[in-house]
């Protein structure tokens, strides 16, 4: 990412890595305190660096796959709400714009 050769995983990368790994953490968590089926949870992550001073993350974009739970549509807004406070998005800068879509 810096000067590299883009040979290993750069902070940033795990950066924007380790939100999708907390909200389908805190999913998985949510879901075992309900008694819910939490069976199918992906990811796909890309992470988007700004182009101006400061260096930084600009943008991360999520896409979680969560279809095949069996949830009704009630179940899954909880169950999202519950990953999208999970404590690294709580931790990121204000300014790191967040797309998330989700597929119940």
């Amino acid at each position: 990412d810096n000067f590299g050769k883009g040979e290993a995983f750069s902070p940033t990368d795990l950066l924007a890595t380790s939100y999708a790994s907390c909200l389908l953490t805190i999913i998985g968590i949510y879901c075992q305190n309900h008694g819910l089926n939490f069976s199918n949870g992906n990811a796909e992550v890309t992470k988007i660096m700004s182009n101006d001073a400061p260096r930084r993350v600009q943008k991360i974009i999520l896409k979680i796959d969560l279809s095949g739970n069996g949830w009704d549509a009630p179940t899954a807004e909880k169950i999202i709400r519950a990953g999208k406070a999970c404590p690294v998005a709580k931790s990121v800068h204000a300014d790191m714009e967040i797309e998330m879509t989700f597929n119940v």
